[in-house]
């Protein structure tokens, strides 16, 4: 749904959904209720009179009031206004919306939460307990895709998310990765390298599943491809997981077409997650038209140019010992290297005008460019605080135009 601040612009759950908590729903311009359950409550939270037209604002309701009054606006409203799924996220009035992997039944929220950053020895340092903050608050907010990687923070990533996680496991759609091996934590150390042996990727899944405190995964990736050997060993391997309900999906990341073809021959992956933003065009020509032509969805990353389109980086920015991006390359693209870096500041300046005459913010605008190019199911963004996610879950009601697309990226490559 495009955004629309007029009277009668209805944020929903489906009619015959019953109360569910935390669910929002907007009444007409503001006016909005929430089933008083949820774990957001506010404190003081009452059962409050509330019919459609309303006067009251953010009312609270109690699980039977919010079911009839459910039956009441759905029947006062005309059934055209009603499209996709949302669930209220920020303070703009928006609602997270959800699409499918590609053809397949897996559904997720378009913005999802990316687990690098809280991979300890990749991102510089953090604090734990944001981190579990965030992630709980995401959940609230309506993310529903939660991204990881043993490799991320060699395993202690997954073991804090599998703390985060704990007791509301089946709110969420958790993906991790295999295939990539190291013989001892750190960046660039001896030893570190693809395996996607049938042996070290069972291995890795056992290990994944223990880290994060559940006995499947919804989706697991081959990290990166191994050529090493063909493309149906992991694929085989894949099909043994799924027979032992270890895994309900599977997919790849970082392959190219001719590799996911590969796949396909021998198991229906359903996703390639790559890096893609404003400023990384370079899956466009090939792996996006493959993925589509497919019926298979993209895990994007990176999707905030890896913090430079946060908005919040100067000329000054310096990175930590333990961060990754103090070697000023991001896959290959110098975009945090000297004049590069220099002029691409200036190109966040000129995006953040264009975001802020729109009443969003940089990162809101990256977050929607990348969400609406029509093959992605997911935006993923590293999140660490939950003020963050509160912002970047906010982008996911602004769906831009072709023409719109085309106008930033013309922004961002010039």
């Amino acid at each position: 749904m495009v955004r629309n601040r007029q009277a009668g612009c209805i944020l929903h759950w489906p009619a015959a959904s019953a109360a569910r908590a935390g669910a929002w729903t907007t009444l007409g311009l503001g006016h909005r209720v929430r089933c008083a359950d949820s774990p957001l409550r506010l404190a003081g939270t009452r059962d409050r009179t509330a019919t459609p037209g309303s006067a009251d604002r953010d009312c609270y309701l109690a699980p039977e009031s919010f079911n009839v009054l459910l039956s009441q606006w759905h029947s006062a409203i005309p059934a055209a206004v009603y499209e996709n799924r949302y669930v209220g996220a920020g303070s703009q009035g928006a609602g997270m919306r959800y699409k499918k992997f590609g053809n397949s039944d897996l559904e997720t929220s378009v913005i999802g939460f990316g687990g690098w950053p809280m991979g300890s020895g990749h991102y510089g340092s953090f604090d734990e307990q944001q981190v579990i903050a965030a992630i709980h608050r995401s959940i609230d907010l309506g993310v529903t895709l939660f991204d990881t990687a043993p490799i991320y923070g060699w395993g202690e990533g997954e073991k804090l998310l599998g703390k985060a996680i704990a007791g509301r496991r089946d709110e969420i759609v958790l993906v991790s990765k295999g295939g990539l091996v190291w013989n001892e934590p750190g960046l660039d150390r001896p030893g570190s390298g693809r395996n996607s042996s049938r042996e070290a990727l069972a291995k890795g899944l056992d290990e994944s599943l223990a880290h994060l405190g559940t006995d499947y995964l919804d989706l697991l990736l081959i990290h990166w491809p191994d050529v090493s050997r063909p493309m149906s060993e992991p694929m085989e391997a894949f099909v043994d997981f799924h027979k032992q309900g270890k895994i309900r999906y599977g997919g790849v990341s970082n392959h190219s077409p001719q590799q996911m073809a590969e796949c396909l021959e021998v198991f229906p992956i359903i996703t390639n997650q790559v890096g893609y933003h404003l400023f990384d065009f370079r899956t466009e020509p090939e792996v996006i038209p493959f993925c589509r032509d497919n019926g298979m969805g993209i895990m994007a990353y990176g999707s905030l140019a890896h913090g430079l389109l946060t908005g919040t980086m100067t000329p000054e920015t310096a990175f930590e010992e333990d961060d990754w991006r103090r070697g000023l390359q991001a896959f290959g693209q110098p975009i945090f290297e000297g004049q590069n870096f220099l002029d691409n500041l200036q190109k966040v300046d000129k995006l953040k005008e264009i975001a802020a005459g729109k009443g969003y913010s940089v990162a809101q605008l990256a977050l929607a460019w990348v969400a609406s190019e029509p093959t992605v199911s997911v935006a993923l963004v590293g999140t660490r605080r939950p003020e963050e996610m509160e912002e970047n879950a906010a982008a996911a009601d602004w769906a831009l135009s072709p023409d719109e697309r085309n106008e930033l990226r013309a922004v961002a490559a010039g």
